[in-house]
């Protein structure tokens, strides 16, 4: 961040204000989400779900345009801990996806349960 910084150090700074106010809306999504479940409303739940995972894409956004234009000299070295964070943060995003996959499959099911209860 430094090295953006110190060419452009507009850039750096409104990068900074993104991430501060994109880190805010994933806190307010969350605890909108935590609330719904009390009483629990599905629907509310669902939203602020969607708002939830549409901050954390965001910043994931965020974090890829800072490491586009700050890259980081290769290492060979299997410990290069760039690396692994960047694993880590896509196994993080892969288990949200798999989550949101696993909610739309449901939602089909009970869809289709419904359909049919609705038929006979």
């Amino acid at each position: 961040m430094e090295d953006s910084a110190n060419q452009n150090p507009e850039a750096g700074e409104a990068l900074i204000s993104k991430i501060f106010t994109n880190i805010s809306s994933l806190k307010s999504a969350y605890i909108q989400l935590q609330a719904a479940h009390t009483p629990y409303d599905p629907d509310k739940i669902q939203a602020f779900d969607k708002a939830v995972i549409s901050e954390l894409k965001n910043l994931s956004e965020l974090n890829y345009i800072y490491r586009e234009n700050n890259p980081k000299p290769i290492c060979v070295s299997p410990q290069d801990s760039r690396l692994a964070a960047e694993i880590q943060e896509q196994l993080s995003l892969l288990k949200t996806y798999e989550v949101m996959v696993k909610n739309s499959n449901l939602k089909s099911r009970i869809k289709i349960l419904r359909f049919f209860s609705l038929s006979r």
